[in-house]
């Protein structure tokens, strides 16, 4: 009985963390929710004033599809560490079929195209890559918050 009742629970209870298909979300965090006293319904109204139940200050999303793109994106993912005052943005590092037995990375922040690279199927290839990635990435990062900060 105590098996069905989890098998009803739990994925109640993970839908709001489930992601559809092949996709691994890696990085986020939760604010803490709201306080759940009751209001009049005009003030119910979401404003200015009140805090936002969910806030995803930044994830790296994986869409890799072999090994060594996984590789790839765990390299990529140990060696990130995100620019300060950096907020909302998504990372999703996409792999495409290539010429041979090598792929094609793609990595994307908030849709834009920053890195794009024919990865070779050798690891210390794959190493290499992933740390000029991560390089690329950040650099473009912080110019966009210093264009954001003084427009």
């Amino acid at each position: 009985m105590r098996f069905l009742a989890l098998v009803i629970v739990l994925p109640t209870l993970l839908a709001g963390l489930s992601v559809t298909g092949s996709q691994t979300v890696s990085f986020f965090s939760i604010a803490p929710p709201a306080d759940t006293t009751e209001v009049d319904s005009e003030e119910a109204l979401p404003g200015p004033s009140m805090p936002n139940r969910l806030e995803i200050n930044g994830m790296v999303v994986d869409e890799t599809r072999s090994k060594h793109g996984r590789d790839f994106y765990d390299l990529f993912y140990t060696s990130w560490s995100e620019p300060e005052e950096s907020y909302a943005y998504t990372i999703r590092i996409e792999e495409k079929p290539g010429r041979g037995r090598g792929t094609i990375i793609i990595v994307r922040v908030n849709d834009e195209i920053v890195y794009q690279s024919q990865l070779q199927p050798r690891y210390e290839v794959v190493e290499q890559t992933a740390l000029q990635a991560v390089e690329r990435t950040y650099r473009i990062m912080q110019r966009y918050d210093l264009s954001r900060r003084i427009f």
